[in-house]
């Protein structure tokens, strides 16, 4: 109930804010995967917290953010004239490219090591991939390649960037729900109850 609450009381504004700041109707932006951001943020420390929310908004303190200011905002790595966030993925220096290729095999390392069945941690890593202008590591064979083509699909209508930010569309979470297997017992042998993923991305 005191979700609920919190909810009713400061949604309104922030789902205006980011209608606007992703340039999408309220329509589009209510399809975003709100509840699942909101868990992962609760396993953050404070500055982690804050970084990623400066990520997702656009606040870092990048290029563009000194150029507002006043200073200059060319890239340090490369010397590309504005130093925009989609830039920070697509930069061309050496460093950065190899930063940005060991970041995405952990993902998909973490992504294997928790379950996550192949067809949607592929397509997750590849929509990574073209977003940054990185080739798949391993671009395997994808078994349900229709349904994978509606994610993409669904995922497009939240804008070309919304990705990167971590704003997912719940069709993730459905196409999940679709293939969780829940498990009988834990360790010790007992009977466990865990929520689905839809279960998991609902307010209550």
């Amino acid at each position: 109930m005191s979700e609920q609450i919190h909810y009713a009381a400061e949604a309104p504004a922030m789902l205006k804010h980011i209608q606007d700041h992703l340039r999408r109707t309220s329509e589009t932006v209510q399809e975003i995967n709100w509840r699942i951001i909101g868990r992962a943020k609760k396993r953050l420390k404070l500055h982690e917290s804050i970084r990623v929310m400066k990520m997702m908004y656009g606040w870092l303190n990048i290029g563009t953010q000194k150029q507002k200011m006043g200073q200059i905002g060319v890239c340090p790595c490369c010397g590309e004239e504005t130093e925009t966030q989609h830039h920070l993925y697509t930069c061309t220096n050496e460093t950065m490219q190899q930063t940005l290729k060991d970041s995405i095999a952990a993902a998909k390392t973490k992504l294997v090591k928790q379950g996550i069945p192949s067809d949607i941690y592929n397509e997750f890593i590849e929509q990574i991939c073209l977003a940054t202008r990185v080739e798949h590591p391993d671009n395997t064979y994808t078994a349900n390649r229709n349904r994978m083509n509606e994610i993409r699909e669904q995922q497009s209508r939240l804008g070309e960037e919304a990705f990167l930010k971590g704003f997912l569309h719940i069709e993730w979470t459905k196409a999940l729900n679709e293939v969780w297997t829940p498990p009988d017992t834990d360790s010790e042998g007992k009977k466990v109850h865990k929520k689905d993923p839809m279960e998991q991305s609902k307010v209550t």
